[in-house]
């Protein structure tokens, strides 16, 4: 004769939702994973493919000279109309090669680029692809929850 506890749990419905069941198949599924992999390497070979191709804006080098000048000078004097943090990330790579440019007080042209434009930009933008992968993979982290 079966008692009320195995009648209780026998007659007990399942309470899981479709919600649940297709946000745990879709978080363990390779796919899941695959496509922000995916998107995010052709996000970074784009970027890449951009930076060989595309020459310095008018205002990129005002922002190396701004983050070159807030290392070595250790305060920001000219060009403070963004926040410094992005200047400073990415002058790391620049003041790290030994590149700078050296920009006259009248600002029409740079007077020097060291070693080269190309390569003072390619390090200056690479810190910007990265900070777009991070912001990539912490929007698919916020996503998959």
């Amino acid at each position: 004769m079966p008692t009320l506890e195995s009648d209780a749990a026998q007659s007990k419905p399942n309470h899981t939702s479709a919600y649940e069941v297709s946000n745990a198949s879709r978080s363990n599924s390779p796919i899941g994973r695959v496509i922000p992999a995916l998107l995010l390497l052709l996000f970074v070979g784009q970027c890449l493919w951009f930076m060989r191709t595309q020459s310095l804006t008018n205002d990129e080098a005002l922002h190396i000279v701004a983050g070159t000048e807030a290392w070595r000078l250790g305060r920001f004097e000219r060009w403070n109309d963004h926040p410094p943090l992005v200047f400073l990330l990415s002058t790391l790579p620049v003041i790290a090669k030994g590149g700078s440019i050296s920009i006259g007080y009248d600002v029409r042209y740079a007077d020097a680029i060291y070693p080269s434009p190309e390569v003072v930009a390619w390090y200056g933008r690479i810190v910007i692809v990265g900070l777009g992968v991070l912001l990539g993979i912490l929007l698919w982290l916020a996503a998959r929850r």
